[in-house]
């Protein structure tokens, strides 16, 4: 058990921020909410109460693995006052938002959950990343304080994920507008196939020197895949995969709700609030937490 004082960070919000799948919700009445954070083949136990944070891993662990992955070494009052400092509608974001914070995953799981997130809604998404872990991962097991034994899938590997590409299917249907759930998570798992492939075959190592690349020359190796459709999935694995903090990734949903609820075009605002702002990425994430959640929770900051 390791305890730790961090603010601006609620376990709660970033939770309801969509960024990952892998995330899970126990004990939901507000006295006692429990959440189980998975990052590849490693489970956290997790509890909160005010800024404190009860964690279930050594000190050594929380150092080696999650103080990176949960991005506690971010100044994130400065992110958020300076953030506030925009005035307006982003500032409303801010204020609302505070607690998120972007975590830092690894290449490889920031594409796996782009690409289940393209078309897909989030509880299907969340479907097929526990199908992939349960059919390709390896079954681990954890005691979590309050828990028990919790038995849970690592992420599976590219190497775990070419074995059974059998299983994954390679079915590349010509759909352009798929009405059904069947033909979704076929197109879905064709993307997942191709990612896959192009890794095994040598074509592409998500982990191979592209962190010393600039944004630019990031962008542009990134936009060579067809697993990664359009702009948005680009950027959303350079924020998550990567760490470039200066990217939004805007999606079609962001957008109409941008224009929805500040009556100005969603290009108009990034450039109007952010322009050059090297806090693009931490806006992004305020901005999607503040519209999937408009109605704010009782339990922001509580155990």
């Amino acid at each position: 058990m390791f305890v730790i004082d961090v603010p601006y960070l609620s376990i709660r919000q970033t939770f309801f921020s969509g960024q990952t799948l892998l995330w899970e919700r126990h004990d939901r009445n507000a006295d006692h909410t429990r959440y189980t954070i998975q990052h590849g083949d490693m489970l956290l136990g997790a509890a909160q109460k005010g800024d404190r944070l009860i964690l279930n891993c050594t000190e050594d662990e929380f150092f080696d693995v999650w103080y990176q992955y949960l991005d506690i070494g971010t100044d994130y009052q400065n992110v958020n006052r300076s953030l506030m400092d925009c005035q307006g509608y982003m500032r409303e974001f801010a204020r609302y938002s505070s607690g998120v914070h972007v975590l830092n995953q690894s290449p490889h799981e920031a594409i796996l959950t782009t690409i289940l997130q393209y078309m897909q809604y989030r509880s299907e998404s969340k479907r097929l990343m526990r199908w992939l872990c349960e059919n390709c991962g390896e079954e681990r097991r954890k005691l979590i304080k309050g828990l028990g034994s919790v038995k849970y899938f690592s992420v599976p590997t590219i190497e775990q994920l070419s074995n059974k590409l059998w299983l994954i299917g390679e079915t590349f249907l010509d759909v352009e507008y798929p009405t059904d759930q069947q033909s979704l998570d076929a197109l879905t798992m064709d993307l997942v196939y191709q990612y896959v492939c192009e890794c095994y075959d040598g074509y592409f190592d998500p982990c191979n020197d592209k962190a010393k690349l600039d944004d630019t020359q990031l962008r542009m190796d990134l936009r060579m895949y067809d697993w990664l459709p359009d702009e948005r999935c680009v950027s959303r694995v350079m924020l998550y995969g990567y760490g470039r903090k200066n990217v939004f990734p805007m999606s079609d949903y962001v957008s109409k709700k941008i224009e929805k609820h500040t009556h100005m075009e969603s290009d108009l605002f990034l450039d109007w609030y952010l322009h050059d702002s090297e806090y693009k990425g931490y806006a992004s994430q305020y901005v999607l937490y503040r519209f999937l959640n408009p109605i704010e929770r009782q339990d922001k900051w509580v155990w």
